[in-house]
């Protein structure tokens, strides 16, 4: 999402409270659909605008997008429910899909046209509110509370995985576990 009015460029990531942070931005933009920082890199906005998305613990990310794809299956009867380990072994999961960035590496997202990342702030899902009040003093809008939006609820995420099924996340996001320094349980 790009705003032109409030120069600044936000980066959604799936299941990250992005769609609260919309929706609380109030701002139109340019281009509301989720893209990735190489895509909105090569506007000339780019450079001089504020860069900011937010990022999840993997575990817990995974486990919130199989509750949310969970509810579309239940509404859709041609749709076949999965459990969370057949879920997590879907083919768009593993590295050879490399058009499909759905369940890919949040990192991913945030690598520009030179492969960097270039993000003036990233925040948390696991301390939204605060950074979003941080997103907003950068941008010179009145803090607010965040809405909750495609919010699902279930018991924490630990008690959906196996020995296995934790090592297939730890496997499929081992750059995002580094680089932001994410623990199962934390």
């Amino acid at each position: 999402m790009i705003s032109h009015k409030h120069e600044f460029v936000f980066i959604h990531i799936n299941k990250t409270g992005g769609t609260s942070i919309v929706k609380s931005l109030g701002v139109r933009s340019d281009h509301p659909r989720a893209k990735r920082a190489l895509e909105y890199s090569q506007k000339k906005a780019w450079k001089d605008y504020f860069k900011f998305a937010f990022v999840r613990n993997p575990w817990d990310k995974e486990c919130s997008d199989y509750h949310y794809h969970s509810r579309l299956a239940h509404k859709d009867t041609n749709r076949k429910k999965l459990s969370f380990e057949e879920y997590l072994k879907l083919p768009e999961l593993h590295p050879q899909h490399k058009d499909y960035f759905w369940h890919s590496n949040q990192l991913d997202w945030l690598r520009s046209l030179n492969h960097e990342i270039e993000m003036d702030f990233i925040g948390r899902f696991e301390s939204l509110q605060e950074d979003f009040d941080t997103v907003c003093d950068r941008i010179g809008m009145p803090r607010r509370e965040l809405p909750h939006k495609n919010s699902s609820s279930h018991d924490s995420y630990t008690k959906y995985y196996t020995d296995e099924t934790r090592e297939i996340v730890a496997n499929q996001y081992a750059k995002d576990i580094e680089y932001f320094g994410y623990r199962f349980g934390e």
